[in-house]
């Protein structure tokens, strides 16, 4: 057997089978094995030699199919060439007519067009002629704009005819637009001219239909700018006319109310007039202005110069309304005054007279504003769909009667500044008690000024100026009024305990009633400040609607809450001088609760089987009612409960400290218990105000002093049970150490 037969792995023999052969047996199975193996291998290779031949046949038929089907293939793919490349050139045959079917309809279209503008043109040139014939404007100004439409309408026609090869026929159509061009000019400039005079006619006689006709035919003509200046000088002259005839009538009655003989010029209707008369120019003429001028910037010209008339004979009328009233005099002598300067005058005017002046002052201003809106709205209205310029109202608002209502809200705030100082200071100077009331005359007198002129100040519609008068309120509270709360609560505690009187139902010293409206003022001004500050911040949130504003108010009127809290201080301040006054008259009763024993024993129980009870609660009771009880009339019930809460803080206080020191034995806790109910019962009818948690700590007392044991603490401390403790642990063990049968190691035992 070969060597690589035993060697070849497809068998499955190896030499390193060989090797292990160990007998002759082992050999001749191998032998046969590897027989087999080659027998089979030839078997293997005669069958594919015998496919030999049918595998040379296909690839000699395969060589002949494939030539053929190449040959065929290019025979189609030449017929195909071909007939694409007869298929393109019809194509572009046809094309080539398409194009010049469409370029003969364009110039068709354009000659069509050109026919019918050369009608259009000439129609336009006999209506002119026409028109101007029969003196009917409207129609001669619209052929004008027509003619001028289809003149560049025709000048395209006539580009389009002469790029098709029509310029045979372009030379007399030249001529012929030549001959009506020359006869358009001369109709159009007859008809400016027409227009130019009578417009100027109709003006200058004041014929309000004329002006409103040749101004609308200024727009074909296109003479926009000579319109506007037509039709604004008629209106303008128009206002100023009557500007002016009002404003001689107003120094006609200023003369009468000199000599006495008249009520005195009136200035509010004088510029209510003016302000009509160019709102009803505007109006009337408004659908004119944006069909003649449009919506753009002519429209906002013509809207302007009306308004002219305003700057000139409104800025007029305010100053002369200054120098009438002598706002620059007065304003200057207030200015000296607070800067204390001695050269001025001790008042520069009534504060009477001078509310008047600010009446006027305020609807002087309102209307002013109500017009300035006025007029940003109508041009508004004319700058639509586009958005008013804010250059123009930047130029609205800083024109020179703007700048006049400027100047009349600067003497405005002077004057109302002055005139709540005064008034409030005057308040003061004669204030009084009034029969009936817990306050004297002061404080109503005060805050309705003060609310008055909050209230007048947001009728300016100005946020700067609102913000100085509320600024001015603060100021005044905070300073003046404040000091008269202040001085007139100086010694009230005394002069108001020394009038007590001296037994039970006997009536207070006369010089009660006044010392008792000391501390009332200060109480009730402390409510009359946020009251005022709530009422004020509503109007505002009224008038005011953008946020910056109303967030510049909120801010000052927080002023007004400290304002409040220092007033609430200085009522606390002297209710708690009050109650100082007082503790005196209640010392005998609390010396009483001292000498008290409650180290009770079984003969010291009532037949009850309670025990006999304590003397000091009642005298406590009867001494409340006889040292407070007399001021529950005098002051407001707030300051009453006010101060009956500061006396049982010191009275609470006073007793936690004697209490603490005595021994107790579970009978004297009970009786402190019954003690402790009592003084709570009596004395929730003194004071509306709960009297519960001031005795919370010695109620607690009272209850551990009446425990079985000192382990019973346990349920109650805690959460074990519903109690809300005021004792800490050091005070549970200090009051249980007061009774005299608890032990003190049981006592440090207990784990709080």
């Amino acid at each position: 057997m070969p060597a690589t037969a035993l060697a070849g792995g497809g068998g499955g023999f190896g030499f390193e089978a060989v090797r292990q052969l160990a007998s002759v047996a082992d050999v001749n199975r191998l032998l046969h094995e590897a027989s087999a193996r080659e027998r089979a291998i030839d078997a293997e290779l005669e069958q594919l030699l015998a496919r030999r031949g049918d595998l040379e046949a296909c690839l000699v038929q395969l060589h002949t199919s494939t030539e053929e089907m190449l040959q065929v293939m290019r025979a189609e793919a030449e017929s195909l060439a071909g007939s694409t490349g007869d298929t393109s050139a019809l194509a572009e045959k046809v094309s080539r007519k398409v194009r010049q079917l469409d370029g003969a309809q364009s110039r068709v279209t354009a000659t069509l067009g050109h026919i019918s503008v050369v009608l259009d043109r000439l129609h336009a040139v006999e209506g002119i002629q026409t028109a101007l014939q029969r003196e009917d404007y409207e129609a001669a100004a619209d052929c004008v704009a027509r003619y001028l439409e289809l003149e560049d309408e025709l000048n395209a026609g006539v580009a389009a005819a002469a790029a098709a090869g029509g310029d045979g026929a372009a030379e007399p159509d030249s001529r012929q637009a030549a001959e009506q061009a020359k006869v358009l000019v001369e109709g159009r400039a007859k008809l400016e001219e027409i227009v130019r005079a009578r417009g100027r006619a109709a003006a200058k006689a004041g014929d309000h239909a004329d002006v409103v006709r040749f101004t609308r035919l200024t727009r074909p003509l296109r003479l926009q700018q000579e319109g506007l200046e037509l039709l604004t000088g008629f209106l303008r002259r128009m206002v100023g006319e009557r500007a002016r005839a009002d404003f001689d009538a107003l120094l006609d009655s200023f003369a009468g109310g000199e000599g006495g003989g008249g009520r005195g010029p009136d200035y509010l209707g004088t510029l209510t007039n003016l302000f009509k008369d160019v709102a009803s120019a505007i109006d009337e003429h408004l659908d004119l202005i944006k069909e003649a001028f449009g919506t753009g910037e002519l429209g906002l010209m013509a809207l302007q110069a009306i308004h002219t008339e305003c700057d000139v004979h409104g800025t007029r009328l305010l100053q002369r309304y200054a120098d009438y009233r002598r706002l620059a005099r007065i304003a200057g002598q207030i200015g000296m005054r607070k800067r204390d300067d001695t050269t001025a005058e001790a008042a520069p005017v009534e504060p009477r007279q001078v509310e008047a002046f600010l009446e006027e002052l305020l609807l002087l201003c309102q209307r002013s504003e109500e017009y300035t809106q006025f007029l940003l709205a109508r041009m508004a209205e004319v700058a639509a769909p586009g958005a008013l310029p804010p250059a123009r109202e930047t130029a609205l608002r800083g024109g020179a009667f703007s700048s006049a209502v400027r100047e009349l809200l600067s003497y405005y705030i002077s004057l109302e500044e002055y005139y709540m100082e005064e008034s409030v200071a005057k308040a003061i100077r004669i204030d009084e008690t009034v029969a009936d009331s817990a306050t004297s005359s002061m404080v109503d007198d005060s805050f309705f000024v003060l609310l008055k002129a909050g209230r007048r100040s947001m009728g300016t519609g100005k946020a700067p100026s609102v913000v100085a008068i509320l600024n001015q309120i603060n100021s005044t509270l905070s300073s003046l009024y404040r000091n008269a709360l202040a001085a007139k609560l100086a010694g009230a505690s005394g002069r108001l305990v020394g009038a007590a009187p001296a037994e039970l139902g006997e009536p207070p010293g006369p010089a009660a009633a006044a010392s008792a409206a000391a501390f009332n003022n200060a109480e009730v001004s402390s409510g009359y400040v946020g009251k005022l500050r709530q009422q004020l911040e509503d109007l505002a949130a009224q008038i005011f609607y953008q946020a910056n504003d109303r967030d510049r108010i909120k801010l000052v009127l927080a002023d007004l809450g400290k304002t409040a809290s220092d007033f609430r201080q200085i009522t606390t301040k002297a209710l708690d001088q009050l109650c100082g006054g007082l503790m005196p008259r209640l010392r005998p009763v609390l010396d009483e609760a001292a000498s008290a024993s409650y180290e009770l024993g079984e003969g010291d129980l009532v037949p009850g089987g309670g025990p006999a009870g304590s003397a000091w609660p009642q005298a406590l009771l009867l001494a409340f009612g006889v040292h407070l009880g007399w001021l529950q009339p005098l002051l407001t019930p707030a300051g009453y409960d006010a101060l009956v809460h500061l006396v049982l803080d010191k009275v609470v206080a006073r007793l936690e400290a004697v209490l603490s020191q005595k021994r107790f034995t579970q009978l004297g806790g009970m009786q402190l218990e019954k003690d402790v109910r009592l003084l709570v019962g009596g004395l929730s009818d003194v004071t509306a105000r709960t009297v519960r948690d001031k005795f919370a700590r010695l109620s607690q007392m009272a209850t551990l002093l009446t425990l079985e044991s000192v382990s019973e603490v346990l349920d109650y401390w805690g959460d074990a049970g519903a109690i809300a403790w005021r004792l800490t642990d050091g005070d549970v063990r200090q009051t249980l150490s007061q009774r005299v049968d608890f032990a003190p190691h049981d006592i440090l035992a207990l784990k709080l």
